[in-house]
């Protein structure tokens, strides 16, 4: 979800405090220490460019679900076995 925020934030302030978080997730980070981290880490594409190499981090089903019904038009999950909340 955060990817997503990031995503359509479009004031510079509001976009360093997301590539911090999700920075912090990455590198297991925490709240009390200090980050710092690359420029180009502000960007949407970068990020998406990391998640394609770290397989590893899958969102959770019901974002998954929610993503493939609501936003990309599948059809609903209801014949698939699949449970899904929305």
């Amino acid at each position: 979800m955060l990817l997503e925020f990031l995503r359509f934030q479009n004031q510079p302030e509001n976009i360093t405090t997301m590539t911090s978080y999700l920075t912090r997730l990455k590198d297991n980070v925490p709240m009390e220490e200090l980050l710092a981290f690359a420029s180009e880490q502000n960007e949407w594409s970068w990020w998406i460019e990391w998640l394609g190499n770290n397989p590893q981090v899958q969102p959770p089903m019901p974002i998954t679900c929610y993503r493939m019904t609501e936003c990309l038009g599948f059809p609903s999950t209801a014949n698939t076995g699949l449970t899904c909340y929305a």
